[in-house]
Formats: C-alpha cells, structure tokens, sequence
C-alpha cells in the first residue's frame, strides 16, 4: 500500500517541486477567478425607497400602522433604553391605556412594538446584561471538563485554568 494512488498523489503533491507547483497553481486560480468572476460587490444594492414626508405607512386593510422614530446615531443603549420609556410613557398618557404591554393577539386593542437597529439594542443589552456571570462559569466548566479528558488528572486540568484566572 505504500505505493498506492494516494500515496502518489500526496508524494507528488507535497514533494520538494510538488508543493511550489500546488502553490502556483493556487494563485493562478486566484488571480483567475479574481479578474473574470463578478465581485459580491457588484450585487450588492443598499439603496432603500425614500420615506413618505408624513414618515407614515398604513397597511392596506388600515389595520395596521409603522410610525418611524428617528433615533441619535450615537445613542448608547442605555439612552435608546430611556427615550423608549419616554415613547411608552408618551402613549399611555395620550392613548389612556399601554399598547406597549398588549398581547399582539389582541383584536380590539391597540397594539405597539419597537424594533429596528434600535430596538434590537435595547432588547441584546437587555438579554446579556446578567448574561457574563453565567457565561463565564459555563465556559469554565466546559474548558475543565476538556482538561479532564485530556490528561485525565484534576490537578493537571486546574493548573492551566489558575494561571488564566492569574
């Protein structure tokens, strides 16, 4: 078996002149598909329709209603946090009831969400802000349980996880 095909094919190539022509051929490959294949570049396309001036978009049944909020490029999470306190406070007070705490199955109550870059902020900040503790254990654990295995030996498996925590 020492002469099989394989063999061949990996002495040839990975062999002192196999492996520069491997190499070669590579790049010329590259440089190929670089030239005469389109860039993802070319399809890419982020121009979106400009908003109505009134800034509204009513569905066609009427039932529903996309109000766009512009928001500071540079809020923090936290500010993005406080202006939708703010927005929520705002139509309680104007409305009589929350439509932000409304199940979006309700039929005959007005019902209100955030989303957008925005919104999905404030719900990761939201989701990971007790996240790191439980994160942090979890990956010790799993990086122990790996040490374990490895060399089979508790007092080996602590000692790279200490010199970490140093």
């Amino acid at each position: 078996m020492k002469d099989g095909f394989l063999s061949k094919i990996a002495s040839g190539v990975g062999g002192k002149k196999g492996r520069f022509i491997t190499l070669g051929i590579w790049i010329i490959a590259i440089i190929v598909l670089q030239i005469f294949f389109p860039k993802a570049a070319d399809y890419k396309d982020d121009a979106a329709k400009d908003l109505p001036s009134s800034e509204q978009q009513v569905s066609k049944d009427g039932t529903t209603l996309i109000q766009t909020v512009i928001m500071e490029d540079s809020a923090t999470s936290d500010e993005l946090t406080k202006s939708f306190n703010q927005l929520e406070s705002a139509a309680k007070t104007t409305i009589g009831e929350d439509p932000f705490a409304e199940k979006v199955t309700a039929s005959d109550k007005l019902v209100a969400r955030t989303t957008g870059p925005a919104g999905i902020s404030v719900d990761a900040s939201g989701l990971f802000k007790d996240a790191d503790v439980s994160l942090l254990i979890g990956t010790v654990l799993l990086v122990l349980v790996f040490l374990l295995v490895i060399y089979r030996s508790p007092i080996l498996a602590l000692i790279p996880l200490v010199a970490v925590g140093f």
